[in-house]
């Protein structure tokens, strides 16, 4: 069991991919809040930054469970 723990705390990517995800999340946010405040420029900006961590995101989250189950994980499946 030990073993096991000390294996997957090895591994960073799910502590990256945690990070991505709340960076995706607080740059959404931002990017709403600026354009509610009719700041445009910025939040279409900052929007364009999100679109990119989300990107980014989703090929972590398909490495990440790409090892448990291929089939699931795959694209072309849903």
């Amino acid at each position: 069991m030990m073993e096991w723990i000390r294996q997957t705390s090895s591994h960073p990517r799910a502590r990256t991919t945690g990070a991505v995800y709340l960076l995706y999340f607080l740059t959404a946010i931002l990017a709403q809040t600026l354009v509610g405040r009719k700041l445009v420029a910025y939040g279409n900006a900052t929007n364009l930054i999100a679109t990119g961590c989300y990107v980014v995101l989703t090929l972590l989250l398909y490495l990440l469970f790409k090892p448990v189950n291929r089939t699931l994980s795959d694209w072309g499946t849903l």
